[in-house]
Formats: C-alpha cells, structure tokens, sequence
C-alpha cells in the first residue's frame, strides 16, 4: 500500500467491509507497506496502521535495507513481518558480513515478534543459507513459479496458516524450514502466493 492510501481517513472503514463482504477473516489479508511510509505519509499513516492491528490485520514492511530507519515502526504500529530487500539476501552465499547482518535482524524480528522474510531467493544456494540463519520465510524465483489460476487458488485453500497471528503475545518461533513463498508475493516476477492474499 502506498502512504497516500494509508493517510486516506476512509481506508480501514473500506478494509473491514470489503473482508465482510467476502466472508474473509482480518488474517486473510497481508497490508504490505514500503519502508518510508512513516516518512511519506507520517501521523495519519500511523494511526490507520495502529487501527488495522487492532482489528487483527497483519503488516509486513516491504524492501527493509533499502536506507530509511524502519526499526522505529516497531514502537509505532504493529509489524507482523519484515521483508529483507533483494539487496541483502543476493550477496548472502559468498559474504560473510551479509550472512551475519541477516542472522541479525532475523534473530532481532524473532525477538520482537515479526516473522523475517528474505525477497528474491533465486538459488537452491541462497534459500539454504537464509534458513539456516533464521530466516523463516521467503519468497523468490527459486521458491515459486508462475502457475495456472487452478493450482494458485489450491495452494491459497491448503497451505498454513499468515506469516503471525495477530491474536499471539509471544514472538513467533522459527519453523524447521523455510516457509517457501508463503506470505507474500513480488510483482516484479508473478512468484505465487501462498495464504494469506497481500495487499500492496
């Protein structure tokens, strides 16, 4: 979602009646919001997101590392998830201080609840290391393909349940392996998602 939407005093009004609409649950549906949102879109943007946490919808923060100071959202609005922006993830096979930055923040998401999510998983290689430093998502080409309409909507019917629920206190736990494409999707490269739908 874009800061213009978010400062838009009408959108979670719209949010919640659309789910009801369709018979969706809060959790069904991801808000995707890029890093500067507090940047572009400041108090109101803030208050809608606190609003929509409130009601159980859950936030991932999109392309983190890309150069504005995110951290300070946690204290702002509930986060659910962190995307850790393609530029991370590609150096993470041959650079030592990468791996180490990305063990890092997965361990500090882990901390503060919110589940880490490494974009752009092109290898076999690269999907392997980010779950052994703790990443507990991804999304990428490696990870998921473009497909037909039919086997989209059976993986959105089967798969596991959004990257947190909101209903939990404690911060989530990492899974045994790395959830592949599981809570988001990336325009750029029509990669599948797998439950919960995701609204950029």
């Amino acid at each position: 979602m874009s800061p213009r939407q978010l400062a838009w005093d009408g959108y979670v009004a719209l949010h919640l009646e659309t789910l009801e609409l369709h018979g969706l649950r809060p959790q069904d549906i991801i808000i995707e919001v890029v890093e500067s949102v507090g940047v572009d879109a400041g108090d109101a943007a803030e208050a809608t997101l606190k609003t929509l946490g409130a009601h159980d919808i859950v936030i991932a923060l999109d392309d983190f590392g890309t150069g504005h100071n995110a951290l300070r959202y946690f204290t702002m609005f509930p986060i659910h998830a962190m995307k850790l922006d393609r530029s991370l993830v590609s150096l993470v096979v041959d650079n030592e201080i990468s791996q180490t930055i990305l063990a890092s923040l997965a361990a500090l998401f882990n901390d503060l609840g919110a589940a880490a999510l490494a974009e752009g998983i092109e290898t076999e290689a690269e999907a392997a290391i980010c779950e052994r430093l703790g990443i507990t998502h991804g999304q990428g080409w490696h990870l998921g393909k473009p497909m037909a309409l039919d086997a989209f909507m059976t993986i959105l019917a089967t798969e596991g349940p959004p990257l947190r629920d909101p209903s939990r206190t404690e911060p989530s736990r990492a899974p045994d392996t790395l959830q592949s494409g599981q809570a988001c999707h990336s325009s750029d490269r029509a990669e599948p998602s797998a439950s919960p739908t995701v609204v950029e």
